[in-house]
């Protein structure tokens, strides 16, 4: 696990923060349109951007699920997609995640799909999961990102699937991606400080979305429940420790 630290600008008195993933340029269910109006709002609103993994289809031969053959666009045509719509953000983003459509190409051709746009775009690798202090100010929060591996189903599995993370590290924010799906959880934890003083935070637990269709896809062939594309939304603050999410 990567562990970084990370000083962000606030807005005002808050700094956006975009978790994106789960693209999967090439597929037919990409929803390349919804991705361009998310590219135009990181970019109108100055949001900072996590990198959640997957964000070319990558099928092989030898790729589990779908056919090869039912990729849109070749590899080359993924890839050089994907920095058209990363290059104009590329200074907002924290960094990329792998997810397991780049180890699918890393394991078949031994490429990697993570390390090259990093370099292109002079953005860091994040590798499979992270833990960084993002600096907002005088505040400061712990955020542990990772692609993720799940099969769960439902939505409240999905998180209960991202809440494990809980048992690697200690942080105030859980970003997973990988399910397709939009959600969040905000719970309560307390505890103490040296000189014995209680700290009342929240926890955040979220799943970060995908920017895929359901029609004609994985899911409508296996009769998964539809997930909501686009992307989970969070504002922290400089003013005061809090964090607010969104849809």
């Amino acid at each position: 696990m990567l562990t970084i630290s990370q000083f962000l600008q606030p807005i005002g008195n808050e700094v956006k923060l975009i978790p994106i993933g789960d693209i999967h340029l090439g597929s037919p269910q990409c929803n390349t349109e919804l991705l361009a109006n998310t590219i135009a709002y990181i970019r109108q609103s100055h949001a900072y951007v996590i990198g959640m993994g997957d964000y070319m289809e990558a099928a092989t031969q030898a790729s589990p699920g779908r056919s090869a053959f039912e990729q849109q666009l070749s590899l080359d045509c993924q890839y050089r997609l994907c920095l058209e719509f990363l290059r104009p953000i590329r200074s907002r983003i924290l960094g990329l995640h792998s997810g397991n459509h780049e180890e699918r190409l890393r394991n078949f051709a031994d490429f990697d799909l993570v390390a090259q746009p990093c370099a292109d775009l002079d953005c860091r690798n994040l590798g499979y999961s992270a833990l960084q202090v993002l600096h907002v100010g005088e505040q400061s929060y712990r955020v542990h990102s990772w692609h993720g591996s799940s099969g769960a189903q439902f939505q409240h599995t999905k998180l209960a699937a991202a809440a494990k993370a809980k048992q690697v590290s200690d942080a105030d924010i859980y970003l997973m991606g990988h399910v397709h799906e939009i959600g969040a959880t905000v719970q309560r934890r307390f505890s103490v400080d040296v000189d014995g003083n209680r700290i009342d935070r929240k926890v955040v637990v979220g799943i970060t979305g995908s920017f895929m269709d359901y029609d004609g896809g994985y899911a409508d062939m296996k009769g998964l429940i539809p997930g909501k594309p686009g992307v989970l939304k969070l504002k922290l603050y400089s003013d005061r420790w809090d964090i607010h999410v969104s849809e």
